[in-house]
This record gives structure tokens, sequence and C-alpha cells, in this order.
């Protein structure tokens, strides 16, 4: 099963991680920074399924593509912020951390206008 190792994995870095972590803060840093790229690129293998399901169904309802990429820039954007901000506060660095999450919220915003406009749109030519 792959989350036996994908488990396994996360608690060798951990324990590895925290014996760095008496003796030399930044291996340990390093060791947490490795063991979640591996982690990263495991869930991605897993990704790509949900990004064919999402295109497949999305041609049959016609759903315009601007709004399928803005719905990927999203998702990408709050794990890639998320992971990194973990990351930083797990490493001290909480105030940094703050920062790439209020930058990821306003990407997120600015991604998100075509989808807004369309529905603005939509909610006009009700009216």
């Amino acid at each position: 099963m792959e989350i036996m190792k994908v488990a396994g994995i996360g608690l060798i870095g951990c324990m590895i991680s925290a014996i760095f972590t008496k003796d030399n803060k930044e291996y340990a840093m390093f060791v947490t920074i490795i063991c979640s790229v591996i982690l990263l690129s495991i869930a991605v293998n897993y990704i790509y399924p949900v990004i064919d399901v999402i295109n497949t169904y999305s041609v049959k309802a016609g759903v315009n593509s601007l709004h399928i990429k803005a719905i990927f820039k999203i998702i990408a954007t709050a794990y890639i912020a998320s992971f990194t901000c973990d990351i930083l506060k797990d490493n001290g660095n909480k105030s940094l951390g703050m920062r790439v999450e209020l930058c990821a919220k306003v990407m997120i915003v600015y991604f998100s206008l075509p989808i807004i406009l369309s529905l603005f749109e939509y909610i006009g030519d009700m009216l």
C-alpha cells in the first residue's frame, strides 16, 4: 500500500530531524524539506488522473477552459502555500510563513477573477 510508504517516509524523516535538532538545526531543516519534497512528488502522481477526469467532464459540460485553468491555479497555489507555510512555521519563522500565506490569498483572489466575472455576467443576464 502506498500510504504505508508515505507514512514511513514521514515518520523516518521526523525521527532523523529530531536527532539533528539537538546538534544542528540546519540539518534538521534540510531533512524536513527533503522528506516533504519526496512526499509531494508521490502526491503529484495521484493528482494527474484527477486532472484528466475534471478536464473530460468539463468539456462535456461545456465549461470554459479559462475557468478550469483558474481552478487548477487556485488549488496549486493553496497547496504550495500551505506546504511552504508549514515548513517555515516548523522551523521557527512564523512571520515569514504568515507573509507567504497572505501573498497566496491575494493570488487566489486574482486567479478567481475570471470565475467571479463570469458569475456576475450570468447574474446580469438573469436580471
